[in-house]
């Protein structure tokens, strides 16, 4: 009897525990969750263009805000398109700790893919591109942050001086050797992902006649370089019109403005090579060449 017991309590004294140390498992605490605010609130776009916005709306058609934890996974991914009523604004729930907030403002066709180094882009797909990188810590409280958007492109503005022709029905930019891929913590190209850029525009009845402005982005991968352009004319398929340019100089966050009469003379194909180079210096928000 008495052994009967002392099993009997021992056995209790067990079951006890394991209840104690189960009961303890279930009723600890989570992590404590805080709301992170996200809120464009500037483009740094000076000295691209001096106008001052009024809304994000003006700068791009689509803004992703994208949350990474400390080892890089991404942990949170709100996209935004212009028609959406928070445009420019999200609220996030996390868990107290360290992420990188990375935030990109674009205007292209395709969805890029990001990471928390880098933004890959679609081929021929680029458009002016503005992005916001910064590592916060969450404690107990909400915070909220202003986001404050650097540009990364530069802008090549190609014009016509003479009347598009009405037999030309198209045109096509291409930029060679520029990037599609930015890398987020030097806010410019990959190096090693340099490739062509090609932009076509068709020509409507109301644009033929008169003189033509087209204006392309890039991704450069140092902040001041030299690069080539391509531009041809068509009609239909057949190449009406070509005209290959050399050591055109562009930096991040400028404009480079080419114009010229570009369908007059005879021949198909005429080369141009920049004799002026423009130094560190720029003082002017745009940089005109002609051809």
């Amino acid at each position: 009897m008495h052994q009967f017991f002392s099993r009997t309590v021992s056995t209790l004294a067990v079951l006890l525990i394991l209840f104690s140390c189960s009961t303890s498992e279930e009723i600890q605490p989570n992590s404590k969750r805080v709301r992170l605010n996200l809120n464009v609130v500037q483009f740094d776009v000076v000295p691209f263009t001096t106008k001052a916005a009024s809304s994000v709306s003006e700068f791009c058609k689509t803004l992703h805000f994208v949350v990474f934890d400390a080892q890089g996974q991404q942990v949170s991914r709100t996209d935004q398109n212009v028609d959406d009523p928070s445009f420019g604004s999200v609220d996030i729930e996390l868990e107290s700790g360290s992420y990188t907030v990375v935030a990109v403002a674009h205007s292209c066709e395709k969805i890029p893919e990001l990471t928390s180094k880098q933004v890959v882009f679609g081929k021929y797909d680029m458009s002016d591109v503005f992005f916001y990188k910064k590592t916060v810590t969450l404690d107990v409280e909400d915070k909220s942050l202003d986001v404050t958007l650097e540009r990364a492109t530069s802008m090549l503005r190609f014009m016509t001086e003479d009347n598009v022709p009405s037999e030309v029905t198209d045109i096509s930019v291409v930029l060679e050797k520029t990037s599609s891929v930015l890398d987020l913590d030097a806010g410019l190209g990959k190096e090693n992902q340099a490739q062509d850029m090609a932009y076509r525009h068709v020509f409507t009845d109301e644009e033929k006649g008169k003189p033509f402005t087209m204006e392309v982005y890039c991704l450069l991968n140092k902040q001041q370089k030299d690069i080539s352009v391509r531009v041809m004319a068509y009609q239909e398929s057949t190449l009406v019109k070509r005209r290959d340019f050399s050591d055109v100089p562009m930096e991040k966050n400028k404009i480079t403005v080419c114009k010229g009469a570009f369908f007059a003379g005879d021949h198909v194909y005429n080369s141009r090579k920049f004799a002026v180079k423009v130094n560190a210096g720029w003082q002017n928000e745009t940089n005109e060449f002609s051809y």
